[in-house]
């Protein structure tokens, strides 16, 4: 279940990652190629840094020598960052391969970000035994992650 968490809380970091980038991204002087390549980049740092974050963190509460095999170890837990990164991603390239507007394709990778954002919420929500008000708070916080990243593509475009 820990594993799964972990999982979960990096896929959300990860979908971020790759939202905020492509809703600052503007079509204007790009191309499809280089905008996958940059969001690509961005996930893959990101995830570097928050499992040598959490890695390192680990380390130095456990005393445990830095080596190769702990990053490793770390780096695969975080796995969930590469996973939410694709999700926006994947619809990116599906536009791509469709043939969109990158400017349209850019917005629709805003959306589906912000989208995927609810439904893991609405799915925790629904496994989990909280209280109504529990879930109208945590929706409310998810619908607020999903509306910034929407809103910084209105704001900068």
């Amino acid at each position: 279940m820990a594993q799964l968490v972990s999982r979960v809380s990096g896929a959300i970091y990860g979908t971020l990652a790759v939202a905020v980038l492509l809703a600052a991204e503007s079509a204007e002087g790009h191309t499809y190629a280089t905008t996958v390549e940059a969001a690509s980049v961005t996930l893959i740092a990101y995830w570097l840094a928050h499992g040598y974050a959490h890695g390192l963190a680990a380390r130095l509460a456990s005393s445990e020598p830095a080596s190769s095999t702990s990053l490793l170890r770390s780096l695969g837990r975080e796995a969930g960052v590469l996973l939410g990164g694709l999700i926006p991603l994947t619809s990116l390239a599906g536009c791509w391969f469709a043939g969109v507007d990158l400017g349209l394709a850019l917005d629709i990778g805003v959306w589906t970000a912000a989208g995927s954002l609810l439904v893991v919420e609405l799915v925790a929500g629904m496994h989990g035994a909280s209280r109504v008000r529990d879930l109208i708070q945590d929706g409310v916080l998810s619908l607020a992650l999903a509306a910034s990243v929407v809103f910084l593509r209105v704001l900068l475009h």
